[in-house]
């Protein structure tokens, strides 16, 4: 018997397809805009729509690992605005690719602190390297995620260590890039001395960590934005600062709002809920440095401890009353993407601006009080450009100390613009030549420590 299907039933089946597409995009649309307020329906849309790039990282990660090119993730081409000839390798016995080069000047002595991502031992590392005042090779702590019992939180194939600051007693307390996971704190032969991740209650500690003046505790960013206080003793939380706490503090400024409003409520309505819809990455808090009682008379407007802030999504700086969480000044849009600004010596806060799609990064300075702005450090007459990432410090006669991450590159300019010492930090065996990121490169007084710390760096 010759069956045959009819018209008017194709026509329905298509139609209900078209209807059920159309249904599912405005779905996903609806609940990417505001996830919270469609239940059940608009999340699984928002499932079925994220599938395709779910499969597609899965793969990604499964060829990585298998071909041995999962670090892609922290490497990047050499960067033909760095000239890399005349680099001496650095401990070739046990870096494979990071290299030094002499300037004229003749370097300041103290105690130099590379982090980063390197060739090390015959693998890949996220490393912590210190070099005494003679520039060897002090100490090296290899650094990861791990729980004091071994249990690993984030893949080791996405992860970049990106915040470190070092005590007195030659231990160092450290972080991760985005938001990944656990803060540390390592003795000076390499020992773990406790981890947030088994002090704490479940913290995602991300991009920076800052002593406080007296070392006892640090400030550094947990989850999207917050800001946390920890014990250096055993990193347990002091307080948190959260973007609520901030907002709520401050309702007569509205920082936060140019990445709050995804879509309008249709206009039929007359909507007041603030958290309608938010933007991905809304803050991107990547810094927190609290103000020293050794340079508060150089800030008149502002009180030792405050704290200053920056925001990477919003091109916002801005100093914060640990206290009360009230603003005391902020400043929006004089930098692009910026990274890690510090209490300058000068009266000025500092900051490196990554400029990014904008040729070059440079370093600004600003005076909060008359917020005239000038780059001390223009990265275009050292070929510099870090399009994310990226930290700075400038010393009591000028010299600047950078890591320009994205070109695997640091280095230390004199007050007169000639490199005094200069870092790359390359991948070995690769054509073309890659380099490995460095997130670090900073300086402390050749008193700050003693050797004697160090002298189990021989096991390590």
């Amino acid at each position: 018997m010759n069956r045959s299907v009819p018209v008017w039933l194709v026509l329905f089946l298509l139609l209900l397809a078209a209807l059920t597409v159309v249904g599912i995009s405005w779905a996903t649309l609806r609940a990417s805009a505001s996830p919270s307020s469609l239940g059940v329906v608009g999340k699984g849309s928002l499932v079925i729509a994220r599938f395709p790039d779910l499969v597609v990282e899965a793969v990604d990660q499964v060829w990585n690992s298998a071909t041995g090119s999962a670090d892609i993730h922290f490497t990047v081409p050499l960067d033909d605005t760095i000239d890399s000839e005349g680099f001496t390798p650095l401990a070739e016995d046990r870096f494979g690719g990071l290299g030094m080069r002499r300037g004229a000047a003749e370097p300041q002595r103290g105690w130099r602190l590379l982090s980063g991502v390197f060739s090390l031992d015959g693998g890949v590392e996220n490393a912590v390297v210190l070099l005494s005042p003679d520039l060897e090779v002090a100490q090296v702590w290899t650094v990861d995620d791990k729980t004091a019992d071994g249990a690993e939180l984030s893949d080791r194939w996405r992860r970049v260590v990106h915040g470190v600051d070092m005590l007195p007693d030659g231990s160092v307390v450290f972080t991760w890039d985005g938001v990944a996971g656990s803060l540390q704190r390592l003795d000076a032969c390499g020992n773990r001395m406790w981890t947030s991740l088994d002090t704490d209650d479940g913290a995602e500690y991300h991009h920076s960590v800052t002593l406080t003046e007296d070392k006892q505790s640090m400030w550094t960013l947990d989850r999207q934005f917050t800001l946390s206080q920890v014990s250096s003793e055993d990193g347990s939380v002091m307080s948190r600062i959260t973007a609520a706490d901030i907002e709520n503090a401050n309702l007569e400024h509205d920082l936060f709002g140019p990445r709050m409003q995804r879509y309008f409520p249709p206009l039929g309505t007359n909507s007041r809920d603030p958290k309608a819809s938010k933007f991905n990455d809304l803050y991107h808090a990547n810094d927190v440095d609290p103000l020293p009682a050794s340079l508060a008379d150089r800030f008149p407007m502002f009180d030792a401890g405050d704290l200053l802030v920056s925001l990477r999504s919003l091109n916002l700086l801005f100093v914060v009353d640990p206290e009360t969480a009230k603003i005391k000044w902020w400043r929006m849009g004089d930098t692009r993407r910026q990274h890690d600004p510090d209490w300058g010596l000068d009266g000025r806060i500092t900051v490196l601006d990554n400029r990014m799609g904008q040729d070059h990064s440079v370093i600004r300075a600003i005076d909060p009080e008359t917020y005239r702005s000038e780059a001390v450090f223009d990265g275009a007459d050292h070929g510099i450009y870090t399009r994310v990432r990226g930290k700075h410090q400038i010393l009591e006669d000028g010299t600047v100390f950078f890591a320009s991450s994205q070109q695997g590159f640091a280095a230390e300019i004199g007050p007169d613009g000639t490199p005094v010492l200069e870092f790359l930090n390359l991948k070995p065996d690769t054509d073309p030549q890659r380099t490995y990121t460095v997130t670090q490169y900073s300086w402390w007084p050749e008193d700050y420590l003693s050797t004697e710390y160090f002298e189990c760096s021989s096991a390590n």
